[in-house]
């Protein structure tokens, strides 16, 4: 504590025991602006609340009172509580509303800044668009602020600026990169606009901050001149505030721009410049500069051995594509990826997991219909208990049916699940099966079927139980790969099948009696090795890990991998379970496997950026000091979050001075575990930020096996997990260890045969972990040259099989046999062997069309194409062997259609990237999972196709529909502020009276974008509508107001949205045949650059339009000038803020055009020279009125000559 601190502590004491108010006040002020400097802010919500009491009690007081519940909340704000922070800024608002615009700009940027904070500790997306809105309003309020002369002009355009920043920042975290860049550059356009001020100082550090975010925003949609130039602009902001840390940053982001335009030795250059200042620029980013560094030199020196022709360049150009990858240059990647030979491009088929994730992309779409065809391909695929999977197919249908609320698919598909379920073998399933209908059932409001379910129940588990036990015993590890039933967790059986102790049950079968011990439930493990306690503390279910602990289960049991159930709960972040367990007695301090890379649960914790777990383990006990087979203690793992708060910072110096005294130990254990290639479940490599740059030999890779990713079920659906393969795990491709052809079925599948394997003979067969090769003393010698001939072809698949981080090379592919004479068909692949020596060579061909997997004999072929957010499926014809990727963009583009109702120009692409040609047959992008969709520009169909509104009855917020109707019913509506409502849509539909409609900054989500649509096709007497800044795009207002209802509508506001090409074509084709009374039109701060829009507004006969605070440069302000001659009955113009400054000699041309005029609004245009001696007084408007405020003052002669040659001139 400082001294200052304690002085006015003793000053409050004393003013307490005078009982003096007004003083105690006064240093009550002072000793919180203290604390808040120290950081404090525990004490300042003390001092602040002990004040705030005192001005309620205090008269005229009402302007101190708001403020201190706007500092209250800022102090919340930094306690990261945003409920109470959000209470005090609202007071603050309430307050302030009406006694000042100022201080209600200032908790407008409060609230945003709340909302933002919100959405980064809550994760709600809903923050960020209120945070938008809120800055939103504060800009809207800032602008008048200049406008009316509120604030100094250099003040409010400050504000401005960094109100244009924020909302840039805002718009990136809602990965909207386009309208972030926007944001960026009007914030520079503003705050250039200072320089040489007495802000210049103040701004410079917002400018700088500026034009960083915009080079990277650049840099991320791969614009290399963008990015490139703002780079060097922040270069010379540096080199003038001779501020080394800046000048560093900004050489780095101008070396990661010469990236993105392949200039490598240029990259080189300026990431060395960047490195002279590295010692002045914080740890994240000097790593980073390490990193783009290394990957410069590597890509030149690749590029140079390109150059000079040297073989191996198939992996020269995957090394680019996969480096270019790491630092995020995309188009890059894909020409490196374009390069390599076709071998490389080829994939692996996994028909099964392909079959599972169409069909869950079927369900969220609700058409359960293809959803159930493609459930029950993947059934046919995975070869298991058919019964037990199509209870789990149709559990998965009934929980899309209940969450899209669909009561007959919910019964249709519960009834296949009954039916399924009772054919189950194990009452445990049947159980299962019921209880989850059941719960659906009362969820939806079906009791009665509930009931009759339970009833159901009790009658068949009383008649299987003794089946399941025989099912149990009969097959103890027929489970192993499937989720242990949840609801399965009673210990005790019926008493009647108990015989003696210990619970074991005497059954009685064909092969005589024998003793059966029930296994607990919770001693169950899936495919993983994972408990049903483990399960549960992944999925963050404390009552049943709670339950489980109380039942007796292993709190230190651990899975395949060494990973106990604390490791779950620590890396997943959830605290309440790590405490439940380590107080059962779960080891702190318990080390994984080595294919796990002994990691403790405090590296778990730290490498899930879980700090008040790491922080509870290290108060219980856990060793900071661990260390894995890579040599990393918690305190490595901990650096590599990304985000930072208090407790971070806390934990972190705990952990790094653990990691200090074993820093020694890092390279002995990194080379004592050398030889484990897995990768760890967790962590990933992190380098110090001292590493130097060394650039390793480029050794060669092993091929790997890729496994698909898949979707996490939620709880109802008891789902059986794919065995996990280890993405990193090496394939060792030796002629003893290769998969044969055995495992992989050339039969046919059908329904009889699916459970029939016929395998050779067992002193032929030698188990190797999971596959079977063939041995070498068979006896038959035809058998066993088919065998080889098979083992071969196996061998060649895997050859030509490529993986993301290691392909093999063309050369590979030919495999030599000392068979003569043998020939493999399967049906569609065919393998000859040549005769001309003992020593053959076996090749393979393909026929055109090679069947993907049967279902009911019938051949399956799909290809799944990620376009935006959207997973479309697209199943091809039998016979597509004469098919292009043309067909696919078409389908892909149509099924985005469908779904989203925008057509777009589809280009596919493989999944690293490569670009592929329209004319490129399909066959060559068989097997793989999922291609990428780029999309080049946007088709905008008809409405008719792109809307289908429905519109529940369920009415919800009463009040502001009460509201609504009682306003309606004068015929004006006002909304500001606010989120609109779907069921307002319900009551605006019926209004068709309604003559004015004001929505200002509301939040307007999909639904109720789509009722809005259907509302202005009803509302025929519509005459004023305002959509202020309502966040709308260029898009959506062509969906808004191209069926627009009313013909009588004279004035629309669509101020603060983003206007764009969309909305230019709507306005110069559409509108102008419906909006045939539009008179006045505003279009303040849209964005608006190019003269398209300006041009199209010549269709209307408008009387009024407002262009201001759109950067629209001297080529728009001429396109203005053009409307104006044009447009006589324009009689009111708003350009302010539109043009920085200009010549008199062209201003002057300006005002001598305005013939037809009666307003002009200028305001913010700086003349550099003077006007009158290009001023003509009798070629002007003697009617026009003149607005110029914000502009440098008039000299008395200027002023005189404008107010003899125009009406009326309104200047500062």
């Amino acid at each position: 504590m400082s001294s200052v601190i304690r002085k006015l502590e003793k000053a409050c004491q004393n003013a307490r025991e005078r009982r003096n108010r007004r003083e105690l006040a006064n240093v009550l002020e002072e000793l919180a602006c203290e604390l808040a400097e120290d950081r404090q802010w525990q004490r300042v919500v003390e001092v602040r609340s002990e004040l705030l009491e005192i001005l309620r009690s205090s008269a005229g007081q009402k302007l101190e009172l708001a403020r201190c519940h706007r500092f209250i909340g800022e102090a919340y704000l930094e306690l990261r509580d945003i409920d109470t922070s959000l209470r005090n800024v609202r007071s603050y608002l309430k307050l302030v509303q009406e006694t000042s615009d100022l201080e209600k700009q200032r908790a407008y940027t409060t609230l945003g800044r709340v909302y933002a904070a919100k959405y980064d500790i809550e994760g709600t997306p809903d923050s960020l668009h209120k945070a938008i809105q809120f800055y939103n309003s504060a800009l809207l309020l800032a602008l008048q602020f200049e406008k009316d002369k509120l604030l100094d002009v250099e003040e409010a355009r400050l504000m401005r600026g960094r109100l244009l920043y924020n909302l840039a920042l805002t718009s990136q975290r809602t990965r909207n990169d386009k309208g972030s860049i926007k944001y960026l550059e009007r914030a520079i356009y503003t705050l250039r606009q200072l320089s040489g001020t007495k802000l210049d100082k103040e701004s410079k550090s917002d400018l700088y901050n500026t034009l960083c975010e915009l080079s990277e925003a650049r840099g991320h949609i791969q614009d290399f001149t963008g990015a490139a130039e703002a780079a060097k602009a922040a270069l010379a902001i540096g080199r003038e505030t001779k501020n080394s840390a800046r000048r560093g940053e900004a050489y780095m982001l101008l070396g990661v721009a010469f990236m993105v335009g392949s200039q490598w030795k240029d990259a080189r250059q300026a990431l060395n410049h960047a490195r002279v200042y590295a010692k002045n620029m914080d740890e994240p980013k000097r790593n980073s500069l390490i990193k783009y560094l290394k990957c410069a030199i590597r890509l030149e020196r690749w590029h140079e051995l390109l150059r000079s022709g040297e073989s191996g360049q198939n992996e020269l150009f995957e090394k680019i594509g996969d480096t270019l990858i790491q630092v995020g240059i995309h188009l890059g990647a894909i020409e490196a990826y374009k390069a390599i030979d076709e071998p490389f491009a080829q994939k692996c088929k996994r028909y099964a997991a392909v079959c599972g994730s169409i069909a869950e992309t079927y369900a969220d779409l609700a058409e359960y219909v293809e959803a159930e065809i493609w459930y029950l391909k993947e059934v046919t695929y995975r070869n298991e208990d058919d019964y037990e999977e199509l209870c789990s197919v149709y559990l998965s249908l009934v929980n899309c049916a209940l969450k899209q609320k669909d009561q007959e698919k919910l019964l249709n598909f519960g009834r296949k699940a009954t039916e399924n379920a009772t054919k189950c073998r194990q009452g445990s399933i049947r159980k299962n099966v019921y209880d989850k209908l059941a719960k659906a059932y009362c969820e939806i409001g079906l009791n009665s079927d509930a009931e009759s379910l339970s009833s159901a129940l009790s009658l068949q588990l009383g008649e299987s139980s003794e089946d399941d036990d025989n099912a149990e015993g009969s097959t103890p590890d027929s489970g192993s790969e499937s989720s242990v039933n949840l609801s399965d967790l009673s210990l005790e059986a019926p008493s009647d099948e108990l015989e003696g102790s210990g619970g074991s049950l005497s059954t009685n079968d064909a092969r005589g009696t024998r003793t059966i011990t029930r296994r607990l439930a919770f001693e169950k493990r899936n495919g993983l090795g994972e408990t049903l306690l483990q399960q549960e503390c992944i999925k963050g279910n404390l009552s049943m890990v709670n339950k489980l602990i109380a039942q007796g289960s292993d709190v230190n049991s651990t899975d395949n991998g060494g990973l106990s159930s604390l490791h779950d709960a620590a890396n997943h972040g959830f605290l309440e379970i790590a405490k439940a367990l380590v107080e059962a007695g779960a080891q702190v301090n318990r080390e994984g496997k080595d294919n796990s890379h002994r990691i403790t649960p405090l590296h778990s914790a730290a490498a899930g950026g879980n700090y008040l777990i790491v922080s509870y383990l290290l108060d219980k006990g856990a060793n900071a000091k661990a260390l894995t087979i890579r040599g990393q203690t918690p305190f490595d793992v901990l650096e590599a979050c990304e985000t930072q708060d208090e407790v971070y910072m806390s934990v972190r110096e705990k952990l790094q001075a653990a990691d200090i005294e074993v820093r020694y130990l890092k390279t002995l254990i990194r080379r004592r575990y050398q030889h484990i290639t897995a990768p760890s479940p967790f962590i990933q490599s992190s380098g110090g930020a001292s590493e130097p740059v060394i650039i390793e030999d480029d050794l060669p890779r092993h091929a790997q096996t890729r496994r698909k990713k898949q979707r996490r079920l939620d709880d109802v659906v008891v789902r059986s997990k794919r065995p996990r393969i280890d993405d990193a795990q090496p394939v060792d491709t030796s002629e003893h260890d290769l998969p044969t052809i055995a495992s992989i079925p050339f039969q046919k599948q059908t329904k009889g045969n699916r459970h029939q394997h016929t395998p050779p003979p067992a002193s032929k067969v030698k188990k190797r972990s999971m596959m079977r090769n063939i041995s070498d003393d068979s006896n038959s010698s035809q058998e066993n040259d088919d065998h080889a001939v098979r083992e071969a072809f196996d061998r060649t698949l895997m050859c030509s099989t490529p993986t993301k981080n290691g392909r093999i090379s063309p050369k590979e592919a030919t495999v030599d046999l000392d068979i003569l004479n043998a020939t493999l068909t399967d049906g569609h692949t065919t393998i000859e062997k040549k005769s001309s020596s003992s020593l053959g060579v076996c090749s393979y061909t393909e026929r055109p069309t090679v069947n993907i997997a049967n279902f009911n004999n019938t051949p399956v072929h799909l290809v799944r194409v990620r376009v935006e957010d959207r997973l479309l499926s697209i199943p091809l014809p039998k016979d597509f062997s004469t098919l292009t990727i043309a067909y696919l963009e078409q389908q892909a583009a149509d099924r985005y259609q469908t779904i989203e109702g925008t057509k777009p120009v589809v280009n596919i692409a493989l999944e690293d990237g490569a670009l592929l040609c329209s004319s490129d047959p399909i066959m060559c992008i068989q097997g793989i999972p999922v291609l990428k969709g780029i999309v080049v520009s946007w088709n905008v169909p008809p409405l008719d196709e792109r809307f289908r509104v429905k519109i529940g009855d369920q009415l919800a917020g009463k009040k502001i529909l009460a509201r609504c109707q009682a306003a309606t019913a004068l015929g004006k509506l006002e909304l500001d502020h606010m989120k609109i409502p779907q069921e307002l849509m319900v009551v605006l539909k019926h209004e068709v009276h309604l003559h004015t409609l004001h929505l200002s900054f509301v939040h307007v989500d999909p639904n109720a974008l789509l009722a809005l649509i259907e509302v202005f096709t009803k509302l025929k007497n519509l005459k004023v509508l305002h959509l202020i800044g309502c966040n709308f795009r260029g898009k959506q207002l062509c969906d808004l107001l191209g069926k627009f209802g009313s013909s009588e509508l004279e004035e629309l506001d669509l101020s603060y949205n983003f206007v764009d090409q969309f909305f230019a074509n709507l306005i110069s084709s559409t509108l102008p045949k419906i909006l045939t009374a539009l008179r006045k039109i505003r279009l303040a701060s849209c964005g608006i650059q190019d003269t398209a829009i300006i041009e199209a507004l010549k269709h209307f006969p408008l009387t009024t339009v407002d262009l201001s605070c759109n950067p629209l440069g001297k080529l728009g302000i001429d396109s203005v000038v053009s409307l104006i001659q044009n447009m006589p009955c324009l009689k009111e113009l708003d350009i302010s803020n539109c043009l920085a400054e200009c010549t008199g000699q062209y201003f002057a041309s300006i005002l001598q055009k305005c013939l037809h005029l009666k307003v002009l609004k200028v305001n913010g245009l700086i003349q550099t020279s003077p006007i009158l001696p290009h001023f003509d007084v009798s070629a002007c408007n003697h009617l026009l009125q003149l607005h110029s405020k914000g502009n440098p003052a008039m000299s008395g002669k200027t002023l005189t000559t404008f107010q003899n040659a125009l009406g009326q001139v309104i200047i500062s």
